[in-house]
């Protein structure tokens, strides 16, 4: 469920730019037991009268140049998990009373509330020729978005209030229509995707108790963008070209415009997130160091005292939860695999696997994730503070 979006005359340049970031390599290239390959871009169209911004070689270092760059060491403290029922194959997320599946091959999804240690589920299919593309909880709502597999109809998000049950759809019928893909990140009740607005690809973000739209930064002709993280207020997200490879730059949003984050080495960015704030600010990004190993990151945090290294990450898992990130990280030599943790100033091992982990996602604060390993599939979930 993971595709990407070309438009007219970029159809061609978004092919390259996927050949790009994934570096052309065969499967030996890739990290150990590497977890399902993060989001591919999506990519504004060109037109005849548009000039693509100059790219900036990637001639980045692979690690950070600011001062104070301190190795962090990461402290076990497991969080308290509990395995969730059902078909571990399916995509579960819980916010502790309701619970969202999807199932494996996008063409279904439940949405069901505990009651007296049961759970009432009825599956909704997705419509004709659609599958479902995303699928995101939070305490006060969930949105399930609809996706062409062909990327040639736009996008909708079915909206279902948790109080009351109302739902609502974000369709081509709305102010800010979804674009045909892109990235979705739900905070709160505030649903931030990608739009087509005026001929440009743009950001768009929707107050999910009003249904009113505001429009947000929108990407020059053959630029794009992916990974939008949305939490606590503060939207991130990462900004790419269409050169080979791509100049990536990790960004956060405000109004109709975008600010790179300054630690981050010249176009080797993935994705990014903002905690805290004041005297306890951090932002926390990663970058890929190799381009023929693009699901193997490496994983930074900026802090008032200086750049943090955090190790190595999988692309396309960073998500934050509560107070704190929390990103999977591959099994490397003797160490596991393990859900990683940073909430500011502290590095610390949130779960360890014997085999590898899918991408952690956030419901409120509860969090669930999927343990697959050779004695089979586990999906566990744990409150966060």
């Amino acid at each position: 469920m993971r595709r990407i979006r070309r438009t007219g005359p970029a159809a061609l340049a978004a092919l390259a730019l996927l050949l790009a970031v994934a570096g052309c390599t065969n499967a030996d290239d890739q990290p150990d037991n590497a977890a399902s390959p993060g989001e591919q871009p999506s990519l504004a169209s060109d037109s005849p009268s548009s000039t693509p911004t100059a790219a900036v070689s990637p001639t980045g270092p692979a690690t950070p140049t600011a001062a104070g760059t301190a190795k962090a060491t990461a402290a076990s403290a497991p969080l308290t998990w509990t395995a969730l029922p059902g078909d571990a194959s399916d995509t579960v997320s819980t916010n502790g009373t309701w619970t969202l599946r999807t199932g494996q091959d996008g063409g279904w999804w439940s949405l069901g509330r505990r009651s007296g240690g049961s759970e009432s589920v009825k599956r909704t299919k997705a419509p004709a020729g659609f599958q479902v593309a995303d699928a995101q909880l939070s305490d006060d709502v969930a949105v399930v978005v609809y996706g062409d597999p062909d990327g040639k109809k736009q996008q909708r998000a079915v909206v279902t209030t948790l109080s009351s049950g109302k739902v609502r759809t974000l369709d081509r019928t709305s102010d800010l229509p979804p674009s045909t893909d892109g990235s979705w990140s739900l905070d709160g009740t505030t649903l931030w995707y990608a739009t087509d607005h005026a001929g440009s690809y743009c950001l768009a973000s929707t107050d999910l108790g009003t249904m009113t739209s505001k429009l947000s930064w929108c990407a020059p002709a053959l630029h794009g963008f992916t990974n939008v993280l949305a939490a606590g207020g503060r939207t991130s997200m990462m900004t790419f070209d269409n050169q080979q490879p791509s100049c990536r730059t990790v960004v956060t949003v405000s109004g109709t415009q975008t600010s790179p984050y300054p630690d981050v080495p010249k176009c080797k960015g993935a994705e990014g997130a903002a905690l805290g704030s004041g005297s306890t600010a951090s932002r926390i990004w990663s970058m890929v160091p190799k381009e023929n190993r693009y699901q193997q990151v490496h994983v930074y945090a900026s802090t008032a005292t200086g750049v943090v290294d955090l190790g190595l990450g999988v692309n396309s898992t960073l998500t934050v939860c509560g107070s704190a990130a929390y990103w999977a990280r591959d099994k490397t030599g003797s160490a596991p695999a393990a859900l990683m943790r940073w909430d500011g100033s502290r590095l610390t091992v949130a779960y360890e696997s014997k085999g590898f982990l899918g991408q952690p996602l956030c419901a409120g604060r509860v969090l669930s994730i999927l343990d697959s390993s050779d004695s089979g599939d586990r999906q566990l979930s744990a409150t966060v503070s």
